[in-house]
């Protein structure tokens, strides 16, 4: 399975629609088909433009390019809508009737064939930017490619019933698994989700602490997330960096999204293997807007009378991302706590709080002992006196502290705020390097590769490029 999921992880800036699911003891790979919402679903070139979607798809598809190009990929999206159904249908045929490698090469060729800069080998698109032309004869003739029968693809198609059948069993399936987004990968023993290339690591690692990982997985194949070049740039001529190659690493983040929480003592880590000056930025999300918001009680849990504004799906987005966190909480020594927060803070004046912390030189201190009180739900986020109470815990002296609050404080919160509007961000953790944003902690080591090739490392080690998304590390929280 490692050799297989591998191959199909580089590809999530292409992967469109496809369902993943390992069956029992991971003999083969099951692909479907499935019509959730993708993160590229809607095509650049029909956004509307300078709207917040326009952003972020822009934000994504450069990233998507970035990483297909360190793995020798093309990525070129076709602008305008794509027509794609002939493609799962013949998926739908070579999963169900053809050998798995049949499969494999399958879904390399038909992603090559509407993401390539030309279709090549019985159709596709005829260069950058075109819109996508199969017929079943084209498809055809990639079934045949990839070591299929393209007779046996025909008469399949065309018989109706077969079709037809294998469409409504994707159908039935990603209802029951509860799709809603792709690439979606289902461990069929604990029918546990995984959503999104970045999680494949997370499976492989559990897959192979129950034994069902082949043994012939290469080791540290499943610690980390497969972002960095095939061969690693040449080291820094000198272990130390030279004078000037200091580089100004912004980051993003808000004390309410759990993913920032993981974030922070891995990008503290920076600090360690480069030159870099961290910039804090409190960034205030609209959670609300984009999921919903609710109130649960403080003791059962339950969602109080009234105060729930979430559709179904923005409950599954919700509970999936808290899940996901705690996966990854759990891996770190000692874990971390991730409780579910009660309702949607105002978290404007912990940020506020970060700036006072920051001005006085103690801002490490100071989120050291904010972020794990918020997540058990031990702190108030939106009462000054508490926060307050952290700041001198932290060592602050909290003298001006109230007067900062409602003056200069919530005036540089205020021009962050905007100032990050303007640059694109969108969620958090973000962050900017040399005008460059990148969104999530999985982009980690993409950022330190960029530090690593602008001369900045601290020592020569390639090994520094290594930035474990499955970090077990915990010395920052620890005892906190």
């Amino acid at each position: 399975v490692a050799a297989a999921a591998a191959a199909a992880a580089p590809r999530r800036a292409v992967c469109r629609r496809s369902l993943v699911r390992c069956p029992r003891w991971l003999r083969r790979l099951r692909w479907h088909c499935s019509g959730a919402r993708t993160k590229m679903a809607v095509p650049v070139g029909m956004l509307r433009e300078g709207s917040g979607d326009a952003q972020k798809q822009a934000y994504q598809l450069r990233v998507h390019r970035t990483y297909a190009a360190l793995r020798g990929l093309t990525l070129d999206v076709p602008q305008g809508p794509l027509e794609v159904s002939i493609l799962e249908e013949a998926l739908a045929y070579v999963a169900r009737r053809e050998a798995p490698e049949v499969t494999e090469r399958f879904l390399r060729r038909a992603f090559s064939a509407v993401f390539g800069s030309e279709g090549g080998g019985g159709g596709g698109r005829g260069g950058a930017g075109e819109a996508l032309r199969l017929g079943p004869e084209e498809v055809g003739a990639i079934v045949k490619e990839c070591g299929g029968c393209a007779a046996a693809f025909v008469a399949w198609r065309t018989s109706g019933d077969s079709a037809m059948e294998a469409r409504e069993a994707d159908r039935e399936l990603a209802e029951k698994l509860g799709v809603w987004s792709t690439p979606y990968v289902v461990d069929p023993s604990t029918e546990e989700p995984f959503i999104g290339e970045t999680t494949l690591p997370l499976l492989a690692l559990q897959l192979r602490r129950s034994g069902r990982l082949k043994a012939s997985l290469a080791p540290g194949a499943c610690d980390e997330l497969p972002v960095a070049p095939r061969q690693p740039p040449p080291a820094p001529s000198a272990a130390v960096t030279p004078a000037g190659s200091r580089r100004r690493v912004e980051v993003y983040v808000d004390l309410k999204s759990p993913y920032a929480f993981l974030a922070i003592e891995p990008t503290y880590a920076l600090q360690e293997d480069f030159d870099v000056e961290l910039v804090w930025r409190p960034y205030v999300l609209d959670i609300a807007g984009f999921l919903g918001s609710a109130e649960v009680g403080a003791q059962d849990n339950k969602v109080r009378q009234g105060t729930n504004e979430r559709s179904p799906g923005q409950w599954r987005a919700v509970k999936y991302a808290y899940a996901n966190v705690r996966r990854y909480a759990a891996e770190r020594r000692p874990p971390l706590t991730v409780y579910g927060t009660r309702k949607i803070w105002d978290t404007s004046l912990a940020g506020i709080a970060m700036l006072f912390a920051e001005r006085r030189g103690r801002l490490r201190d100071f989120q050291q002992r904010l972020w794990p009180s918020f997540w058990r739900r031990d702190l108030d986020a939106e009462d000054l006196g508490t926060l307050a109470a952290v700041l001198r815990a932290s060592g602050v002296d909290t003298a001006g502290f109230e007067e900062f609050v409602a003056g200069d404080g919530r005036r540089e919160l205020m021009e962050i705020q905007e100032e990050a509007t303007r640059r694109g961000i969108f969620g958090v953790p973000s962050y900017v390097l040399d005008g460059e944003m990148f969104f999530g902690r999985e982009h980690l080591a993409l950022l330190r590769l960029r530090l690593f090739e602008a001369g900045c490392a601290t020592r020569t080690d390639p090994a520094i490029l290594a930035a474990p998304y499955l970090s077990a590390r915990n010395e920052l929280f620890a005892g906190f």
